[in-house]
């Protein structure tokens, strides 16, 4: 597990990142990489139920949707509707559009529309 894999990371450029929680600057791949005690696995394809047959490149297949088709493992499903943890992968977060709450966002039906004050 690596810092990069982490819902607490924080991207900052494309060599190293931040963790959200402990606020230490942590490299994406090499010597203090590793994950911290503070680790979330993120919601991504490989940490799915529905990512299956995935071959040595980390290329799989997504059996979440009517029809089935090929991803990555590391790509970030936040915003997908069929995501499922794989088991043994907790999230502590759950993302829904619908109740987000701000003076500066409207919500009317399935996007959020800028409203100003």
């Amino acid at each position: 597990m690596k810092h990069v894999e982490c819902i607490n990371y924080i991207n900052l450029d494309c060599e190293k990142g931040m963790c959200a929680l402990s606020k230490q600057i942590v490299p994406i791949d090499s010597n203090g990489s590793d994950a911290c005690g503070h680790f979330q696995a993120a919601p991504v394809c490989g940490n799915c139920a529905c990512f299956a047959d995935a071959d040595k490149h980390g290329i799989g297949t997504c059996k979440g949707f009517e029809k089935e088709n090929w991803t990555y493992a590391k790509c970030g499903a936040f915003c997908c509707e069929h995501y499922k943890a794989a088991r043994g992968v907790s999230l502590w977060i759950k993302w829904d559009i619908f109740s987000i709450s701000s003076p500066f966002l409207s919500m009317t039906g399935p996007a959020a529309v800028p409203r100003y004050l």
